[in-house]
């Protein structure tokens, strides 16, 4: 095999490794103990084939109540939020008085988490009345509160 082609290869392995160990491998182990009759608290696994399927699906009508308004939700919210998308971004495009301002209030909650996030950690860092230097100074720690956020030392280290 040509090693230019083999390369990529190193750099995904990691990934497909950690992939197939947390995913595929307790997936297919799922699938197994879904046809055993194990219950986590014996070493005892008899297999039974379809009986914990047939005894969910048949014989428990509680369930199958469930299982039909799950797929009820789901086709009507995938509905709603598809055409109630299409008709918003029809309304944009085509000329409603006000785009720009509408376009905004659609997409300030984008803007707003990381505004609310920003405020956050700067009320937490505040030299003066911060959350951190607050407690490193009950600890006694005074020698380390310090101005986080403008300090030039901070900043410009490399």
């Amino acid at each position: 095999m040509d090693r230019n082609k083999l390369y990529p290869w190193y750099f995904s392995l990691g990934a497909i490794v950690i992939y197939f160990i947390f995913i595929v491998l307790p997936s297919f182990m799922g699938i197994y103990y879904s046809f055993t009759d194990w219950n986590s608290y014996s070493d005892i696994k008899n297999f039974i084939g379809l009986d914990n399927y047939r005894t969910i699906l048949i014989g428990d009508q509680v369930y199958m109540t469930f299982i039909k308004n799950t797929f009820v939700f789901t086709l009507v919210t995938s509905i709603a939020k598809t055409v109630l998308g299409l008709l918003i971004a029809i309304l944009l495009v085509n000329g409603v008085r006000a785009a720009n301002f509408h376009r905004m209030v659609i997409f300030s909650p984008q803007v707003l988490s990381f505004l609310i996030i920003g405020l956050v950690f700067k009320s937490l860092l505040d030299p003066n009345f911060g959350f951190v230097n607050n407690t490193l100074r009950s600890f006694g720690l005074d020698f380390l509160a310090m101005d986080w956020l403008g300090s030039l030392a901070w900043a410009m280290r490399q």
